[in-house]
């Protein structure tokens, strides 16, 4: 079962057209949104002994429950939601017109690059005269006995423009809730990894919509 599904998974990955990567060029595009995606989906629970807003760490109660008593449901939790999957779903969202930018801008993914939230300045050499930086900061799976399952994202948006450093930043973390998921055949993993990814990608439009104005 476990080599069933890891297969489905990859060859699901593969049938995903490749995000476009812009590479540096003169003179840059008249506007950039660059986009570095979390490093994975995360698995955690909602405890007294949770830490920020409430997530755990990975594990906890419920990757000991995936680990344990089904283990094909961690493996299927960590081939999601990967750095160009994050990327894609956020671009296909139409993040220009939900940030209110440019409907030409350009965006552009970070791919295993740490993006340094200290940092004031732009995260990138790019001159751009019309600059944006979206950080998704961390992806959470939660599951609670009593309220359910959802995703969890952190995300960060910090507004250039024309300036060396960030004349706007918006953090926050936004959660949408998810029906009953299942791992037990081919079937069920391709509904439950498209309700994931569904949630995710709600998540983004939901910081966009309640965060982010024009």
């Amino acid at each position: 079962m476990k080599r069933r599904i890891l297969a489905f998974l990859a060859v699901g990955a593969a049938v995903i057209a490749p995000f476009a990567v812009h590479a540096d060029a003169a003179p840059p595009p008249p506007c950039e949104l660059h986009v570095w995606p979390a490093d994975v989906l995360d698995v955690g629970t909602v405890g007294t002994q949770a830490n920020r807003d409430g997530v755990t760490n990975r594990g906890g109660l419920i990757g000991g429950m995936f680990s344990s008593a089904n283990p094909d449901r961690l493996e299927v939790l960590n081939a999601t939601l990967y750095q160009a999957r994050q990327a894609a779903l956020v671009s296909d969202t139409g993040p220009a017109q939900l940030l209110s930018l440019p409907a030409d801008c350009a965006v552009i993914l970070h791919a295993d690059v740490a993006y340094d939230r200290d940092k004031k300045a732009r995260n990138t050499s790019s001159a751009s005269p019309d600059y944006h930086e979206l950080s998704i900061d961390a992806v959470y799976f939660n599951s609670h006995p009593l309220y359910g399952k959802d995703i969890l994202t952190y995300f960060t948006y910090r507004r250039f423009g024309d300036q060396p450093d960030y004349t706007r930043q918006i953090s926050k973390m936004k959660r949408v809730k998810m029906k009953g998921i299942a791992f037990a055949t081919k079937e069920e993993v391709a509904l439950s990894v498209a309700a994931i990814e569904g949630a995710f990608a709600e998540t983004f439009r939901k910081f966009a919509r309640e965060s982010v104005k024009p």
